[in-house]
């Protein structure tokens, strides 16, 4: 898909892990998520080789410069199938162009055509930037804490 700037959004591949690998590694450091190489490989390496699970696009304009990731559910609260979007990352020189709303129109398209019920996403309560593009888009905040725990 073309975005504004030149830019393209693309389904990533199996060879695209290390550049994937990378670019989580600039996202967790910019919202302070721990970075565990053997955690992030194992989960890319999963979705990358089974759709069924979610799906992962690149951002790029000439290069790399950001990625998407979408993972499948089932919840009775959405009726259905239904998606999070896991992870959206831009590099700082990318942000503040609307590249993120061209981004999550394009996600919403693809979820409506795959009979995807409910779309989800999580936002650090730092990022008071990314928490306003949402609420642009109409994604309103939940009253409910989400508690997660690794089952290691």
């Amino acid at each position: 898909m073309a975005l504004s700037l030149d830019a393209c959004l693309r389904q990533a591949t199996p060879a695209d892990l290390e550049v994937l690998l990378t670019l989580v590694q600039e996202y967790y450091t910019y919202d302070q998520i721990d970075f565990e190489e053997s955690r992030q490989r194992t989960a890319l390496t999963g979705l990358l080789q089974e759709p069924s699970l979610g799906q992962i696009w690149l951002l790029e304009q000439g290069q790399p410069f950001g990625y998407a990731v979408l993972t499948f559910g089932y919840a009775i609260e959405s009726g259905g199938r239904d998606a999070i979007l896991d992870e959206l990352y831009l590099r700082e020189a990318y942000r503040g162009q609307g590249l993120g709303s061209q981004v999550l129109a394009f996600i919403e398209s693809f979820c409506r055509q795959a009979g995807l019920t409910g779309l989800y996403l999580v936002v650090e309560r730092k990022n008071l930037r990314a928490q306003s593009v949402y609420r642009k888009l109409n994604y309103v905040e939940s009253d409910r804490l989400i508690f997660g725990k690794f089952l290691d």
